[in-house]
């Protein structure tokens, strides 16, 4: 599937397999994506789907966005269906396309480390876009790389490319370039994207916004830190739904070197309190450039 600003279009007739070649745009001078598309990477067991869960699906190809995330938040927030979260993937797109950022987040965040990696690529590869877009470059290439890492293909490439953009905006040029190679390892068919890729190895094309020369900090929930990197990311598992985990190297007061535990970006820390609440009196909110 390809990633497509889903923002932008206003067919009403687009069909599954229209959808299927639709591109990424860059739009406004920057390169930015939305909604990845869905439709043809139903989870096992679409041949039998619900009425509803083709109503929602059908919606969101006709770009009725209102009423594919009406009818997919209907479906993910039942407590006795199959197919839960494809419908909050569905339903997380939809607010997307609708600008409804907060709404986005909500639904995609505890996807971005789904057990399906499909599910779990796109709905970082979207929480990237929003991320990248705010100028939060740190925490774009970390979903970016993350969804890079889920995908296949085209979409992977993509997902490394805009990783490559954000590296680049935070001044760290190795590490752009690093990603735009990773990213021409997964090109396969879109000829724009290797146009697109090609001028960034060479120096040029487009970039994300620089960051702010005085950035505002984000905020994570720190739920302990560790002797050993297996042990960390042992813990990291644990908080795998309740959005994207990190283990960072940290040095104690006796200059030890620990693994610590983050889990979630929030852009307040009464957001990142209110999460601490869920994780335990251990766990404690910090912040993160």
């Amino acid at each position: 599937m390809a990633f497509e600003d889903a923002r932008t279009t206003g067919r009403p007739n687009a069909t599954p397999r229209r959808m299927q070649t639709m591109r990424d745009r860059f739009l406004r001078g920057g390169c930015k994506i939305a909604a990845l598309l869905i439709l043809a990477a139903c989870l096992p067991g679409c041949a039998a789907q619900s009425s509803s869960q083709t109503d929602y699906n059908t919606l969101f190809a006709q770009h009725r966005y209102a009423d594919s995330y009406d009818a997919a938040a209907r479906v993910a927030g039942s407590k006795n269906t199959l197919h839960k979260d494809q419908a909050a993937l569905v339903a997380g797109l939809s607010a997307r396309a609708l600008d409804r950022t907060e709404d986005a987040r909500r639904w995609l965040t505890p996807l971005a480390n789904n057990a399906d990696p499909s599910i779990a690529g796109q709905a970082s590869a979207v929480l990237g876009s929003i991320a990248q877009e705010e100028g939060r470059h740190r925490e774009a290439a970390a979903y970016f790389l993350s969804a890079g890492n889920k995908l296949k293909g085209d979409d992977a490439a993509r997902a490394f490319m805009y990783a490559g953009d954000s590296l680049k905006a935070l001044g760290q040029p190795a590490e752009a370039r690093a990603a735009y190679l990773r990213a021409q390892g997964y090109l396969t068919t879109d000829s724009q994207l290797k146009v697109a890729l090609g001028d960034r190895l060479a120096g040029g094309g487009p970039t994300a916004a620089p960051a702010p020369a005085r950035p505002a900090k984000g905020y994570t929930v720190q739920t302990g830190a560790f002797s050993t990197l297996a042990k960390a990311q042992s813990e990291a598992a644990k908080f795998a739904r309740r959005g994207v985990t990190r283990t960072l190297p940290i040095r104690d007061r006796t200059g030890r070197t620990l693994y610590a535990v983050q889990v979630g970006y929030f852009q307040t820390k009464q957001e990142a309190e209110r999460f601490r609440r869920g994780l335990g009196r251990s766990a404690f909110v910090t912040t993160v450039e």
